[in-house]
């Protein structure tokens, strides 16, 4: 097949979205597939970045948009269209819309062009004013609205939807969307998860001076408002008062600075550590030197990071909101606590903390629920719904 994927996020922005676009592009290029990924350039101009002989990056002239999340803003309409030109892809897979002309630009080209179009969704209301914080809460909460009345329309035009969760797929219908929707899990590399580095792993641990006794609750993912850290925060404050527990946070964000600040007043650096953002080698190393998982947000669609920690058989924690249920099963691979509620994710953490024994136990049912979200099983799904538009495309061009 001839794919081409678009999105108005991706490296070196960070996110979720941009590892699943990028883990979903290389796996159809290692299966023989052509891919070419649209995505905005770091610069104003627009470039090609050959990346195998069967995946290619084109880059969307953009400008910076939010420097602190860094999004980029991409305009080049024409590089778009010509790159869809060129290309001559059998299907069209818009993996975001977001800031800028590509998922636009190529929905509209390929209804022109008769492409058939698939499109995931990857976000809500809470996502989109997240950076928007700092205005009036009806501004906030207009521009919500209006984000969201912008997405239902863009996906009612496309073929067919994939919601990354059944959490994801309910939020598509409770938005209006009539059209078919498939569930497909974003995925993820198990063998880059079950073994880390050994000489990587200790220099992790000397670096971030992690005590040796002492249970790590570790948290990845961005620092921003929606994503729930602050709630981390008391509830971790409270757990102090009864254990010896590190917090480990993994990642970057508009909140970063704050958070920072908040554990340098309260003098909880040896307590709270920040690792910053770490490279792809490193990331399974940090999974294997935590004993606990937590994801605090109610707005996950999915959550790459706990199917990650899930990987390593670590317990979960998670709030009861969203796509968490749809990983954790409370009681079995970990626990959901009341979504804003800092005293029960604090129970929650406080039952692991003490009780090693039985972290292994949920730890190693963790692993047994992520198996069906292995790379090699969700690719495949991937492959089955291309070839079906693709072949129902065809056959519906040969009657007109």
């Amino acid at each position: 097949m001839n794919v081409v994927i678009a999105t108005d996020l991706y490296y070196p922005t960070l996110g979720g979205i941009c590892v699943a676009t990028d883990q979903l592009a290389h796996q159809l290029a290692k299966r023989g597939h052509h891919v070419s990924l649209i995505a905005p350039s770091v610069s104003f101009k627009s470039h090609q970045e050959p990346i195998s002989p069967h995946f290619t990056i084109y880059r969307i002239g953009s400008f910076m948009l939010v420097r602190k999340k860094g999004i980029r803003y991409a305009f080049d309409r024409n590089a778009v269209r010509s790159t869809i030109e060129s290309v001559k892809p059998d299907i069209i897979h818009i993996m975001t819309t977001g800031p800028g002309v590509i998922g636009p630009t190529c929905l509209k080209i390929a209804k022109k062009k008769n492409i058939p179009v698939v499109a995931t969704s990857h976000v809500i209301a809470e996502n989109i004013v997240a950076p928007l914080h700092h205005l009036p809460n009806f501004i906030e909460n207009n521009l919500g609205i209006i984000a969201m009345k912008y997405l239902k329309n863009f996906y009612q035009r496309a073929d067919h939807m994939i919601a990354p969760s059944g959490a994801a797929a309910e939020h598509l219908r409770k938005l209006g969307i009539s059209g078919p929707i498939t569930v497909i899990s974003n995925g993820l590399y198990l063998d880059k998860f079950i073994n880390s580095d050994s000489s990587v792993l200790e220099g992790l641990k000397n670096r971030l001076n992690l005590s040796e006794n002492s249970p790590v609750i570790l948290y990845v993912g961005r620092f921003d408002k929606e994503k729930g850290v602050d709630l981390l925060f008391k509830a971790f404050l409270k757990l102090q008062s009864t254990s010896d527990a590190q917090l480990l946070l993994v990642g970057k964000g508009i909140e970063e600075e704050r958070l920072r600040k908040f554990v340098e007043k309260n003098h909880l650096s040896k307590s709270i550590i920040f690792a910053g953002f770490l490279s792809d080698d490193e990331m399974p190393a940090i999974y294997h030197l935590s004993d606990i998982f937590v994801m605090p947000s109610n707005v996950e669609l999915q959550s790459i990071a706990t199917l990650e920690a899930m990987a390593v058989k670590l317990p979960v924690v998670g709030a009861n909101a969203m796509a968490l249920p749809y990983l954790i099963h409370d009681g079995e691979n970990g626990f959901l606590f009341k979504p804003n509620d800092s005293s029960d994710l604090e129970n929650k953490l406080q039952i692991l903390v003490s009780d090693p024994e039985l972290r292994i136990k949920m730890g190693q049912r963790s692993f047994d629920y992520v198996q069906e979200h292995a790379m090699e099983h969700v690719i495949l799904k991937f492959e089955a719904l291309y070839q079906s538009l693709i072949a129902k495309n065809a056959s519906q061009a040969h009657i007109a």
